[in-house]
């Protein structure tokens, strides 16, 4: 039993380590990549957010690679960041904007082809956003406080509310982009991130303070309510739970088809399972997707004992392969090549 303890610990230690290091490194990267390039002087960002009259500011300095990622990579990350922005503010501005499509080919190509290499991994493994919620989490965890487990309509309230939101930015972008209605682009600019928390947080982190209220006029100052309700919801949501945001952000809802069709895949080996259930407990989304896959997948030569388990709500955070207690039950594939499996062995008195 002690070596068996002592398995389990140290495969623990090996994906979570991993997966921390890859966050630590990627929100450093993601944030204070535009540092690099601009250092100390730079365009005034700072200055010119202090003097900034809205909430839709955004920096003027250039990212240091024109590229949108399918993650939360904040347009407002001081001094312009690492990476342009997220696929959200890529639909929004170039939508309202009216940009010729022969100029946003390039943008799209790359944006699939990030998808197609990583799906949903850039959610669990490299999203700044869900970092912080990771961090916010440890904090709860170390305070002894125990988790809000989310029922299934409110779940089921989040997923269609981040399509929802996705949907009506989009529309409001395109709808201010008639040039009959331009007068309103200065309030309906980039609708969602002027919602998102990201604005406001990241900024915090690059030592500037964003400007968080604007009600010069009633739009501005709906939105400034709202952003300041989805503040509050990622945090408490945050602290009580776990990955709350993910649930609801259109970011993850641009990409998360690549779960199904990319070169990272999640299987489980529908024998080995004896419905322990520990993967939907430890699932930081409370997804019952891998749990509830029981049934041999059937092939031309017969049944197979692996199936695809890699839904669109799953961010790949690999909680579930670590924490199987069936030795090869569930792996993370990578382009049909094993990459990490679950590596208990079972007990045997």
């Amino acid at each position: 039993m002690e070596k068996i303890q002592n398995q389990t610990a140290s495969f623990l230690k090996t994906i979570s380590f991993w997966r921390r290091t890859v966050q630590v490194v990627a929100f450093a990267g993601l944030l204070y990549g535009g540092f690099l390039v601009t250092g100390s002087g730079g365009t005034g960002t700072a200055a010119a957010l202090g003097k900034a009259n809205a909430v839709y500011w955004v920096p003027k300095d250039p990212a240091v690679v024109d590229a949108f990622l399918p993650s939360a990579v904040c347009k407002f990350n001081p001094r312009g960041g690492t990476f342009a922005a997220c696929p959200v503010y890529f639909l929004n501005d170039k939508l309202t904007w009216l940009v010729p499509l022969r100029f946003l080919l390039g943008y799209v190509l790359v944006f699939f082809v990030l998808g197609l290499l990583l799906s949903r991994l850039w959610c669990g493994w490299l999203c700044p956003l869900g970092s912080i919620e990771d961090a916010v989490n440890w904090v709860r965890k170390k305070a002894g406080l125990a988790r809000v487990q989310w029922g299934e309509r409110t779940r089921k309230v989040l997923q269609w509310t981040k399509y929802s939101l996705l949907g009506l930015s989009v529309l409001i972008s395109g709808v201010i982009a008639i040039p009959a209605l331009k007068d309103f682009q200065c309030y309906f600019f980039i609708p969602y991130c002027q919602l998102c928390p990201g604005r406001i947080l990241f900024p915090l982190f690059g030592g500037v303070v964003p400007k968080v209220s604007d009600f010069t006029a009633i739009p501005a100052g709906v939105f400034t309510i709202l952003a300041w309700s989805f503040l509050a919801f990622f945090v408490l949501g945050s602290f009580l739970g776990r990955r709350i945001w993910c649930r609801l952000c259109p970011i993850g809802a641009c990409h998360e088809f690549f779960n199904r069709g990319g070169l990272v895949s999640l299987r489980k080996d529908t024998v080995k399972c004896n419905r322990c259930g520990v993967c939907a407990d430890v699932c930081p989304i409370e997804h019952r997707g891998v749990y509830e896959e029981k049934d041999p997948v059937k092939g031309k030569s017969g049944p197979l004992r692996s199936a695809d388990v890699s839904h669109r709500d799953c961010i790949l955070c690999l909680r579930c392969v670590e924490l199987c207690p069936r030795d090869g039950c569930l792996e993370l594939r990578f382009a049909g090549k094993r990459i990490v499996k679950s590596s208990f062995k079972e007990t045997r008195k």
